[in-house]
């Protein structure tokens, strides 16, 4: 394939989020097109190997240009490496570019960079909670590179839909009581919960979705529980349409 060929196939293989003068961000949808943006890289070691293998699986792969230099930022996996596949700060690469990105409603991306990096000291940003929402569950930003300050119970939701695993980060406070009882809806799993957050009305979810819950019930529900639950059928029960039977 000529090198014409080459650029228009990996252009319409690739997804353009923002093309300006000062910053360029590309999403390829296929290991060719990332084999030719990592031109000049050390991210493909060719078609099958490198960067695309071990990342594509867990979000997408994105190439950010800016300046003449290519980076490569992975929000699943942490990582905003340069040309080189070293580490590179975000926030130190782009500066001011982030706002613009902001502005060019793209904020799920700004923040992604901004909190994904372990190398990156950000702002101190009042951070839209739609925004990091979005990040952790499009680009699959990871809920503990969130500053705790920020993982509110919007945010929290969109990373246990991406991932049950996410619940190690949510914090144990009142307010994401929504966060777990979404959770056992979902999947019927009181183990999944922490002993401080299972409340009547999350036990009561867990044990409508699988009696077996009624082990991990905390004792001093029980009772309540179980009153809860008869009163439920009852009004179930009474709300059944009446049905004419024919006796011979």
């Amino acid at each position: 394939m000529d090198e014409r060929k080459s650029i228009d196939k990996a252009f319409e293989e690739s997804t353009f989020l923002l093309s300006e003068d000062a910053i360029h961000v590309v999403a390829p949808n296929t290991e060719r097109a990332f084999v030719w943006w990592a031109r000049d890289t050390q991210w493909a070691a060719g078609e099958g190997q490198g960067l695309w293998a071990e990342c594509q699986a867990d979000g997408p792969v994105l190439v950010v240009g800016v300046e003449n230099q290519k980076y490569l930022f992975h929000a699943a996996t942490c990582r905003f490496l340069d040309a080189h596949r070293q580490p590179a700060s975000a926030y130190g690469v782009l500066g001011d570019v982030l706002w613009r990105l902001i502005s060019r409603r793209l904020p799920e991306l700004a923040f992604a960079l901004i909190f994904s990096s372990p190398f990156s000291e950000g702002p101190g940003v009042s951070a839209g909670e739609r925004a990091i929402a979005s990040a952790v569950l499009r680009l699959g930003l990871p809920l503990e590179q969130v500053p705790e300050r920020l993982r509110s119970e919007l945010v929290c939701l969109a990373a246990v839909r991406r991932s049950t695993a996410a619940l190690a980060h949510v914090p144990e406070d009142p307010r994401m009581q929504p966060v777990f009882l979404e959770v056992v809806k979902r999947y019927g799993d009181l183990n999944l919960v922490p002993p401080s957050m299972r409340d009547l009305e999350v036990c009561a979810a867990a044990v409508q979705r699988d009696s077996d819950a009624w082990y991990l019930v905390p004792p001093e529900l029980t009772n309540r529980l179980r009153t809860r639950l008869a009163a439920t059928s009852d009004v179930a029960s009474s709300s059944r349409p009446l049905t004419l039977k024919t006796f011979k």
